[in-house]
């Protein structure tokens, strides 16, 4: 069995790209296919070096990162009205499985159409 190539002093590349897709340590290494938070922290500390397969996999995040933000976007293009809800969870669940990274799929598709509302499923009632 091949080990991949490892790397230090990419520790604060690692930690800005966790910290762009507004996630914690738990999320994050679940996204990255099961790497146990303490893991990531001890790559973002610099104490322990990062394997180079990982940045594949970062890259893919940031494509469906992109991908899952276009998506919403296009999704409410058409609605009409000053306000589009779109419901976002605190903790996980069988709606959602990774819900900061989905409060921050909606944060950055508020900047590309300000009319989206994010909004907890108990507060997303008729006015």
């Amino acid at each position: 069995m091949t080990h991949p190539k490892r790397e230090f002093g990419r520790s604060a590349q690692l930690q800005v790209a966790r910290r762009y897709f507004g996630v914690e340590r738990p999320e994050f290494g679940d996204l990255l296919g099961g790497v146990r938070p303490n893991t990531v922290q001890s790559w973002e500390s610099g104490r322990d070096p990062i394997p180079s397969t990982i940045w594949s996999e970062i890259d893919r995040l940031y494509a469906r990162f992109e991908s899952e933000v276009e998506e919403l976007v296009v999704s409410v293009a058409d609605q009409a009205g000053d306000r589009i809800r779109v419901r976002v969870w605190r903790a996980k669940s069988d709606h959602c499985a990774t819900p900061q990274w989905w409060q921050r799929v909606v944060a950055e598709a508020m900047r590309r159409d300000p009319r989206i509302e994010p909004v907890y499923p108990e507060d997303d009632k008729d006015d």
